[in-house]
């Protein structure tokens, strides 16, 4: 087993493009490490009969000890002729590596790109916490997968509202910053889940990292979501909305999605709710732009239950699935 830093520019050709993921690229990942004073590496295993590589995210405790977790949406790229064989191996593998390493617990978070995934989530007991929407962007043709709804919003945002789509840079990263805190502030996001001006400071100055912003504006408010991309696929990360938004998130996100078609993309995911009842408004949102549904896979391993628990305590982690499983 290879374990390469993100600081080792190796990592760019380990995957031999394996990952297909946004959010599995070294800069990003990079970016993320730095944020909880961690380390980001790239797991690589080969054997006769198959490759894989792992992105994972560390995160510091005392005593050398680290919380491991994947990308947002990350998990093993596996090349193999037998994929089940080859997720088995791998497991193997890192139970005993990450163990050694002093990693306290492991989280893997799988990516609806990821090949192989129903072998992945059967063989490493991952299971769906949610519903993740998944949109075509060349299959939105004028608004025609739109729900009725979403064709309104987006006819009347047209009619009093302006677009853009830019490149993020440091002045859209400050911008988007200024709205993001406001906008966490507003909903009473928990700190984990809020990212502070520094960090989409640091996105729009990797050259690596490619991100981009949909604006949506208009007399007294507006909308914005911002976006990564990599080769085929994009994800869609953070929105915020100020003011009187009124239809303004559906014109930027619109937006985003006809400039992502006109750059090759294949498929956007749109993330999820913030549950998978009929009701979540966020999840209605997003499911009204068609496309296809899939689950949200998280799986979890733990190394030392006790270490674990204790940074739990810290408020350091989070606490495990019940279906955490021990080596």
């Amino acid at each position: 087993m290879e374990l390469i830093d993100c600081t080792d520019p190796t990592w760019d050709d380990a995957p031999a493009g394996l990952i297909v993921d946004p959010h599995c690229g070294r800069a990003l990942l990079r970016i993320e490490a730095s944020r909880i004073n961690g380390r980001a590496i790239l797991v690589r295993v080969r054997r006769p009969r198959w490759q894989a590589v792992y992105p994972l995210v560390l995160q510091p405790l005392a005593n050398d000890r680290w919380l491991a977790r994947t990308p947002e949406y990350g998990g093993p790229w596996i090349a193999a002729s037998e994929p089940g064989t080859a997720a088995v191996e791998l497991r193997a593998v890192l139970d005993e590596e990450l163990a050694a390493l002093g990693v306290v617990s492991e989280v893997v978070m799988l990516s609806p790109f990821i090949p192989h995934r129903e072998v992945i989530r059967r063989e490493w007991h991952c299971v769906p916490e949610k519903n993740l929407c998944i949109v075509c962007p060349a299959e939105l043709d004028n608004g025609g997968t739109l729900s009725k709804g979403r064709r309104s919003d987006l006819s009347r945002a047209r009619r009093d509202s302006t677009a853009r789509w830019l490149p993020l840079d440091a002045s859209c990263a400050d911008e988007f910053a200024i709205h993001y805190a406001e906008h966490m502030d507003r909903i009473d996001a928990p700190p984990r889940w809020r990212r502070d001006p520094a960090y989409f400071l640091a996105l729009a100055e990797e050259l690596h990292v490619d991100a981009w912003i949909a604006w949506a504006e208009r007399d007294g408010g507006g909308a914005a979501a911002l976006l990564f991309r990599r080769g085929e696929h994009a994800s869609y990360a953070y929105a915020v909305r100020w003011g009187d938004a009124a239809a303004t998130p559906t014109l930027a996100l619109w937006t985003a999605l006809h400039e992502l078609d006109t750059m090759k993309t294949r498929a956007v995911l749109l993330g999820g709710g913030i549950s998978s009842e009929d009701d979540d408004p966020l999840l209605r949102f997003k499911r009204s732009w068609g496309g296809t549904t899939v689950p949200y896979l998280l799986g979890a391993r733990v190394f030392d239950r006790v270490a674990h628990d204790a940074a739990v305590l810290d408020g350091i982690a989070r606490p495990l699935p019940d279906e955490a499983m021990e080596p």
